[in-house]
């Protein structure tokens, strides 16, 4: 499997590198020049260190548009850039922004960090007025208010296939006293108010809202069916669905929507921590979710992935005495990179944060 994945990041490496050309021979003998510079950089270091050596040692990122990313140097074009070369950081988002291997090069512009999604996801849409899973309008106008930009809605599918918010059927029926056959149609599902004074959101009223909110981020739950989910979400470039099989991981892949595996994927990848991160760093996976009772078992290949750029999210906050938000961010952000949240509390800033 090592040397397997060692061919495969040299190939994807050699696919990544894209050099301007024009006609004189001077260009072309560059390019050569850089790609077998290039080549024979990634076989040495591979070949010099072992297999957990190398994973500490490995700088080459996933992709970020034309960059690529050689231990402290980024190639991009003709351009080599060294690490922590100083740039205007004036026309970055100033929230929730994060360091990407120290230096992200997109095309020919060096920046020392990049926006991505924020560490914080309002769980269920947020908690709101003290009610927690009501995936409603109200908790997402909450959530966004006191300053989350990403949002998890679990999601359902009515009687007739019909997408719609809420975490299953059997606790919606409870939360809003339905006594109903279920599932129901959507038209039955918009007439019950959560907890009787929530609003319930159907996909067009949850594309309205992400339409009304440009930087806000969907991270599904729920769902399995990435092709479903494309074909009616507003924006898919906004888009992370939770994914609970390999089969639809691929999907996802082949949608070009990120993914977020679940923890009971990752139970599936056959080895041990080390086999499990070459698999998620081979087939691009950037965001995995796992509950937070499963830090200290997960807890060598937490430390890998983190090193490794892999994002690590926790569930199951609030779900034990006193390990609440603050708890989580004070005391278990140093193994994960963030968490999905009720509440937003002050603490919250990646300042203070690897």
């Amino acid at each position: 499997m090592y040397l397997r994945h060692v061919l495969y990041v040299i190939r994807k490496s050699a696919n990544q590198i894209e050099i301007k050309m024009n006609s004189s021979v001077k260009k072309k003998k560059n390019e050569i020049s850089l790609k077998l510079l290039l080549a024979v950089s990634i076989l040495f270091t591979f070949f010099s260190c072992e297999k957990e050596d190398y994973l500490e040692k490995r700088y080459l990122s996933r992709g970020y548009k034309d960059t690529l990313v050689l231990y402290d140097t980024l190639i991009t074009h003709d351009t080599i850039v060294q690490r922590d070369t100083i740039v205007n950081l004036d026309t970055l988002m100033q929230h929730d922004t994060i360091v990407v291997f120290d230096t992200v090069v997109v095309h020919d512009t060096v920046l020392l960090k990049y926006f991505k999604v924020p560490r914080y996801i309002a769980h269920a849409g947020g908690e709101i007025d003290g009610y927690t899973y009501t995936n409603s309008l109200e908790a997402l106008n909450h959530s966004y208010e006191l300053g989350f930009r990403s949002f998890e809605i679990d999601f359902v599918e009515d009687k007739n296939g019909k997408i719609l918010g809420a975490h299953d059927w059997e606790l919606w029926a409870q939360l809003t006293g339905c006594d109903s056959t279920l599932p129901v149609t959507e038209e039955h599902f918009l007439t019950h108010q959560v907890f009787d004074k929530f609003t319930p959101m159907s996909m067009d009223m949850i594309n309205q809202w992400f339409a009304e909110h440009p930087d806000a981020i969907l991270v599904t739950d729920k769902i399995n069916s990435p092709k479903k989910m494309v074909s009616q979400f507003v924006d898919k470039s906004r888009l992370i669905m939770e994914l609970f099989s390999f089969d639809a991981i691929k999907e996802a892949k082949e949608c070009g929507v990120e993914v977020m595996m679940a923890e009971n994927v990752l139970n599936e990848i056959d080895g041990d921590y080390i086999d499990k991160l070459i698999y998620i760093l081979n087939e691009d996976i950037e965001y995995i979710s796992i509950s937070r009772r499963s830090i200290e078992k997960y807890k060598n290949l937490l430390v890998k992935c983190k090193k490794s750029g892999v994002k690590v999210f926790v569930y199951h906050v609030n779900f034990d005495e006193g390990k609440d938000e603050e708890y989580v961010y004070y005391n278990e952000l140093q193994y994960v990179y963030g968490m999905y949240a009720d509440s937003w509390i002050g603490e919250f800033s990646d300042d203070q944060l690897d």
